[in-house]
């Protein structure tokens, strides 16, 4: 009889323990799971402040484009991410695509300027355009149907289809 009290209670501790190593490790992957869905939430939301329209596009000759985007958002994009994190894509009908870097020494490359920057700050915020000045080689802007996709840092992006 106490050899049997003695090994229930061993089984007891046992299961107690295995039932406290099992609760501990899904409770580390319910916190890691629930910091995951924080971090998309946060990411989701950022996507949907900042949200950008291009709203013209116009070729200028055979290796120049001017694009106007305006920010239609809720929140600012600052100075320092508008260009050098951005991302500006052309497609031909053909379905070549070229991704035109910003800031480079030679063409492709494309810059900006603010238009209405109402506070002055240099920030790209809520209500104002900004123009993208986009240079190419020469002669490579053929006549046809281009598809300019402009992508802000937070994933934002818009399309145009500009017909040259």
């Amino acid at each position: 009889m106490v050899s049997t009290v003695i090994d229930e209670a061993i089984i007891t501790i046992a299961v107690i323990v295995a039932a406290s190593i099992f609760a501990a490790a899904f409770m580390a992957g319910f916190q890691t799971y629930s910091d995951a869905q924080k971090r998309a939430l946060v990411k989701f939301g950022d996507e949907m402040e900042t949200k950008i329209e291009i709203i013209f596009a116009d070729a200028t000759g055979d290796s120049q484009l001017k694009v106007w985007v305006k920010n239609v958002g809720y929140k600012s994009i600052s100075q320092p991410l508008i260009g050098s994190n951005s991302d500006l894509f052309l497609k031909k009908a053909d379905g070549t695509t070229l991704r035109v870097p910003y800031g480079a020494l030679t063409p492709p490359t494309w810059g900006y300027s603010l238009l209405n920057d109402g506070d002055s700050d240099g920030d790209w915020d809520p209500h104002e355009t900004i123009e993208i000045t986009v240079f190419l080689e020469a002669g490579s802007l053929t006549s046809g149907d281009w598809l300019i996709e402009f992508v802000a840092p937070t994933g934002s992006s818009d399309e145009y289809l500009l017909s040259v």
